[in-house]
This record gives C-alpha cells, structure tokens and sequence, in this order.
C-alpha cells in the first residue's frame, strides 16, 4: 500500500483547536526563532530510516527516542505515513507538532493529545542544543526541539517507573501507547508485591534470614533455604549448597558474638566487611560469594557502601557496548565452546551471540542508586524453547525477595553483565560483529565500525 506523501505533513488538526494548543515549554516560547526561508518544506521527501542517522549524530545521543522513530521508519510499510502524522504546517512560518500526555493507556480510555504549535524556525533549537546532527531533516529537528523542551530532565523522564521503561516513555509520548517494549513490572507478572527493607535492617525477619544462612546459634545452616532462596538450585544437594555448607564449617561460632570467626556485630551488616570475611578462606567460589551477597543485599540484611557494583574494567565494556547499540551498530558475544547455553544463543558450529539489548535491576531495598543496580546483556536466542525466553524479576517467596528467571515475551535472553564477561572470550562490535554473526551481510548503512573490545577470561 503507497504512502500518501504530502510535505506539509499529515496531522489530522480536526481535534487541535485554538483552545486546546498546549502552552509552549519555557525553553521554546523564550528561544527566538529565525523565519523560515520562503517555500521551505517540511518534509522535503518522503522520511526514511536515513534520516534518523541525524539522532546518532546527537551528543549525547538517546537510543530510546531513536527506536522510537525506527519502528515506524525500520519495518512498517505503513510507518513513513505515521511519522509524518506527527507534524502539520499550518501557514508557511507556523508548524503543529503532536505529542501525548505521557502516561500508562487504560482500558477504553483515549490517549490525551498535546498540539504544539511552533514556527519553523524552533528546529534550530535542536541542533544549537546537540539534540540532533547539524545537517537533521527539518521535520526531525522541530519534533526534536519540541520532544525535549517538554521532558525537560532526559534522565528523570527516561527513568520514571509508571511509563513501563525508557523505550516504552518515548514511544508513549510520540504515540500515545504502549510499545513492545512495555514492562511496568506488574505485581502479576513479578509473582507478588516486593517486600521493601531498608540496607542493613535489624528486623526479626532479617536477622532470621542471616541465622539460616550462618547457621546460628546451632552451627548448622538450613541447607535448603540456602538452596532455594539463595543458589537458585531445586534441592540442598546442589552443588553450590554443598560448596558453602563445606566452606562455613571451618569457622567456629564465637561464644562472644554469636558469630561465626571474625565477624562482628559492626561488620555483620555491612556488605564490604562481609564480603572481606567471604575472602578469609579459600574454596568459595566467586559465584556462590556474589549469590550469597546479592541475596543479603537484597532483603535489607547488608547494607552497600561501595560507589560501584561493578569494577571500571567492566563499566568500560559496558558503556562501548552501550554507545555501539546507541548508533544502531552491530554487537555480538563470543561465548566459549563449552558454555552452556552456546546451543540456544548461537547458531550451528557458532560459538557467538548477538547482543541486541541492555536492561538493568534496581534492587528491592529502597536503595535507586543507578550505581548499584544489576545490568544485563539482552541476547537474541536462535531457537525457541518451551516457556519462552528468560528475563528476570524480583519475586517474593516467603517474606524472601529472590531473583528470579522468569519466561520473557521475546526471543532474548538476559545474561548478567559479570556473567556475560566471564563467560564470553571477546566482545565485538560494527564490522567486526556482522563479520562473525552475518558473514555474507553486506556492510551496515552506517560508515564506522567499533573496535573490537577484548576481555581475557577470568
């Protein structure tokens, strides 16, 4: 089906009367715009996906508002009319840019319609601002202009729970409704309302968590609460229950504090002291050490000092690959030849998997620091299993906050991001990620290619 073009733009103005014109963001009604050069148009063309390499070239650049934009341009037949539903040209200085109030669809409830009306010459804003590229297409850099004077704070806006996460925000505020991308994190889907404790909590219920797992005051763990809510293992003789049930034997309970070796009742509650106890003794695996500690953390039990969750090593691969995914470039995990899940993320005789995605989660404690959340790679799996593909969510099972895998709605798999570098070998990104992934892929549109990013397996 042909796409009505009309370079003037396609906003039905039936509903945007006068009286219901949205009072322009301070940052616009105070910017002075230039008049429009006579006989400029809107949409010189028909808008394509080309046109978003304008939003890559923004500083810093917002992949969330690019996705946005690329649904509709990337795939739609349909989408380069919708775009251009966005924006009307009223007179030959005067353009109308649609928004929506941004905020979760109820059920036979219409989205609420924000019409702007601008000149022309507001596009400027965009690109003096860096919210897009010098050389942006003039309907891409007036949405621009209009779409970040009205959140204002990109972060905050990018970061509130009630828009269903940063992708699903921007899709709101362009479309009025929910993306794929909607997760709200709905006590239905998360298995109950989560339990909040404040780090290091002295609680009944704490303290009783701390017991079972040191074992105190008879000396003998609760091999399958440890088990169940701590290892994720179905029964207490797994192997890592087995591993901490052998490691905690070789510290004596104290008659003094109650605790077992050098622990004491200052240190018992802060996160960095406990973990400098986890290191006394060898035979304690750095799996079972972050289980055990992401465990205590997360109900209340240890409270986090530490500026950063994870080391600058791994925040430094995080954030490539964050600005490679950012400019719609390819990135991909090689995993080692006897990793687990290499047969679900990869492809036949193909050790390497794709990374199409990053996520992160919060901890249940109160505690938002973006610091200490956990990050996640998103793979893209190759084949389907029963269930569906795995994400996770903080689930309550007896007053306990667990971390659990739970079926997702698309075909990825979430890797922790400590997980994910200690069992990838390298991670590759541009030209050097289609070369593994797509071998006869011709080159992407885009004309970089990220280095590649070597990690050494730990």
């Amino acid at each position: 089906m042909a796409v009505r073009f009309d370079a003037m733009g396609l906003l039905d103005l039936a509903a945007a009367k006068s009286g219901k014109l949205a009072k322009l963001p301070k940052q616009l009604a105070t910017f002075q715009a230039e008049p429009s050069t006579p006989g400029e148009k809107l949409f010189p063309q028909l808008p394509v996906l080309e046109d978003l390499k304008a939003l890559v070239k923004a500083n810093p650049v917002d992949p969330f508002l690019y996705a946005s934009l690329a649904a509709m341009l990337g795939g739609l037949s349909s989408g380069p009319g919708l775009v251009m539903g966005l924006l009307r040209a009223v007179s030959d200085d005067e353009v109308v840019v649609r928004l929506f109030l941004p905020k979760r669809p109820q059920p036979n409830q219409k989205p609420e319609p924000l019409y702007f009306q601008v000149k022309r010459g507001h596009g400027a804003l965009a690109i003096a601002n860096k919210w897009v590229g010098p050389k942006a297409p003039p309907w891409l850099a007036l949405l621009a202009a209009v779409y970040y004077s009205y959140i204002k704070d990109r972060k905050a806006y990018y970061e509130r729970k009630d828009l269903g996460g940063a992708d699903n925000a921007a899709f709101l505020l362009l479309y009025g409704k929910d993306s794929s991308k909607a997760d709200y994190g709905d006590e239905e889907a998360s298995g109950g309302a989560a339990t909040t404790r404040k780090p290091g909590d002295s609680s009944a219920a704490a303290k009783g968590m701390l017991d079972k797992i040191l074992g105190l005051p008879d000396g003998k763990p609760d091999a399958e609460f440890c088990a169940e809510y701590v290892f994720g293992e179905s029964k207490a003789g797994g192997r890592r229950t087995k591993e901490w049930l052998a490691w905690i034997k070789q510290f004596a309970i104290k008659p003094a504090t109650g605790l077992r070796g050098s622990l004491t009742q200052e240190s018992v509650s802060k996160r960095k002291e406990f973990r400098k106890w986890l290191q006394e003794k060898p035979g304690l695996s750095a799996e079972a050490k972050s289980r055990l500690l992401l465990c205590l953390e997360s109900n209340g039990v240890l409270s986090a000092d530490e500026k950063e969750r994870y080391s600058a090593s791994v925040l430094a691969v995080w954030n490539q690959i964050e600005k490679a995914l950012a400019a719609r470039s390819s990135v991909a995990l090689e995993l080692r030849p006897d990793d687990p899940d290499r047969a679900l993320l990869t492809d036949k005789d193909s050790c390497v998997a794709e990374v199409v995605a990053l996520a992160q989660r919060d901890l249940p404690t109160g505690d938002k620091r973006p610091n200490r959340a956990l990050r996640y790679l998103l793979l893209q799996t190759r084949q389907s299993r029963p269930g569906g593909d795995r994400k996770f969510a903080w689930v309550v099972k007896d007053d306990v906050q667990v971390l659990t895998e739970v079926p997702g709605a698309k075909a990825q798999y979430w890797m922790e991001l400590d997980v994910a570098l200690s069992r990838g070998v390298r991670v590759l990104g541009g030209a050097s990620a289609i070369a593994v992934l797509e071998p006869v892929a011709a080159a992407e549109s885009f004309e970089t290619d990220l280095r590649v990013l070597e990690r050494k397996q730990r």
